[in-house]
């Protein structure tokens, strides 16, 4: 595994499935600026090793979303002193989503996201989980001296697409068409100076313009 000191993101792995686990400690063990601390096979192992570890990520595999599920990572919240929850899973239906966000996990994802999306996303819960507790100057972000107005409609736009959606899929969600969707967030991208979809998400979490405890979710690779 690769580290940049104390810029590389603590990361524990809980995974059932050896053949996933391996693939995960792979890709994700060669990416700079993560560090493995833990690879975990249950809840017991990794309930183990926490206090230790202080892991700022938990990446938890999963194949279903059962009940039975939501109470492991229910125990595994109360027990993490600090840090974000990623889960990845092979259920499609919102409600799964919605349960999980109730529990306090910051993203759900397909098994089958691209390798490049889950490090991102990844990067997006150690960057809330930096910030969750830095006090923050409303509707300010670093160097700038006047306040950023993003209108509602923007708003809801750049909290979904930290919810990990597409374009299509904030089109659906909020009934509108997908240029709509693509020509509001190219004024998001003005307004707030950012360079990509992440970049908007963080800029505008730092400068409170959208909730920075909401959860990051999506199975496909984000639009361009």
């Amino acid at each position: 595994m690769k580290s940049d000191g104390n810029a590389s993101i603590r990361l524990l792995l809980l995974e059932g499935g050896s053949v996933y686990l391996a693939g995960l400690i792979s890709i994700l063990g060669c990416e700079s600026g993560v560090e493995i601390v833990a690879q975990c096979e249950n809840l017991i192992e990794a309930l183990k090793v926490l206090p230790q570890t202080l892991p700022d990520v938990v990446l938890v595999g999963v194949e279903r979303v059962t009940r039975q599920t939501e109470r492991h990572i229910a125990i595994l919240l109360d027990a993490m002193p600090r840090g974000q929850v990623v889960v990845l899973g092979y259920d499609d239906d919102s409600s799964v989503r919605q349960r999980l966000v109730r529990l306090g996990v910051r993203a759900y994802l397909s098994k089958a996201v691209p390798f490049r999306y889950l490090v991102s996303v990844v990067s997006m819960a150690h960057f809330y989980e930096l910030h969750s507790t830095q006090e923050r100057s409303s509707g300010e972000v670093a160097g700038d001296d006047h306040p950023m107005v993003l209108s509602e409609r923007e708003r809801e736009i750049v909290a979904l697409v930290a919810q990990a959606m597409t374009n299509a899929q904030i089109g659906r969600e909020l009934q509108i068409a997908e240029g709509t969707v693509k020509r509001h967030l190219s004024n998001v991208f003005t307004k707030l100076h950012a360079v990509s979809r992440i970049d908007a998400v963080n800029k505008a979490a730092a400068a409170r313009l959208i909730d920075g405890h909401q959860l990051v979710d999506g199975g496909t690779a984000p639009a361009r």
